[in-house]
This record gives structure tokens, C-alpha cells and sequence, in this order.
């Protein structure tokens, strides 16, 4: 029986940052990047026929406004995606219910250069 793999779509408006994340991704076999978008209007439009079963944003999207919005956007629009956020802002930050409900999870930049593929695979197999 093939084993199933979290599909990942990573929101980010630096280039670098989606291709070195899909690098890393693709060194753990139970993850598949499955699209990507630079904004959060690219994102939405191409979300809905993709259906991934995990979605990276970065919390600053242009703004941390722009950022916490698709947040909230994303969890009224597909409230079954997981929602990791990759952000340099500290932990607090989230814990101040910012950013939305239980199925959101930040992790910071410094952190996730080392461990990146750890939370993708901790939010897919809390998904099962």
C-alpha cells in the first residue's frame, strides 16, 4: 500500500525563501510541494484547485497586517488546512490570538533553517 503524502503550498513573497523551502521539503519523502504564490491574491487563486493539506505563509507578506489577514481569510475560506507560519516574530506574538485558531503553528525563520521539515510532518500526522 503507497504511503500517503502531506501536500504543501508555500505563500511567501521572496522568491529565495520558496525555492530553499522546496528544497528542503523534497528531502523528506512524506512531503510534496504542491504550488506556490508570491501574494496572498495569487495564493487564493490558486488555492481552491490545488486543496493542499498544509499551507506555509509567511506572517509578513508586504505587512504584518496583509499577513494576519490571509491568516484569518485562509482559516473562514478552508477551515480544514493546516496553517504553518513561518515568521522571525517571537512566540508571544501568537499566543496574543492573532493569528486564528488552534490549527495555526509558528515557527520561526532561525529554527526552521535547521528542523523545517519537523512541523510539516508533526501537522500532518496531527491531521490523521
Amino acid at each position: 500500500m503507497p504511503t500517503k503524502t502531506a501536500k504543501i503550498f508555500l505563500v511567501d513573497d521572496h522568491p529565495l525563501i520558496r525555492s530553499g523551502l522546496t528544497a528542503v521539503l523534497k528531502t523528506d519523502p512524506s512531503l510534496t510541494v504542491c504550488g506556490e504564490a508570491a501574494s496572498s491574491s495569487e495564493a487564493f487563486a490558486k488555492l481552491a484547485s490545488v486543496r493542499p493539506d498544509i499551507v506555509i505563509t509567511d506572517l509578513n507578506l508586504g505587512s504584518i497586517l496583509e499577513g494576519l489577514d490571509f491568516i484569518r481569510a485562509l482559516h473562514s475560506r478552508f477551515p480544514d488546512f493546516r496553517i504553518l507560519v513561518n515568521s522571525s516574530m517571537t512566540k508571544s506574538f501568537m499566543e496574543n490570538g492573532r493569528c486564528g485558531p488552534a490549527q495555526t503553528v509558528l515557527f520561526q525563520k532561525r529554527w526552521a533553517a535547521r528542523n523545517f521539515s519537523k512541523p510539516c510532518t508533526m501537522s500532518w500526522k496531527a491531521a490523521w
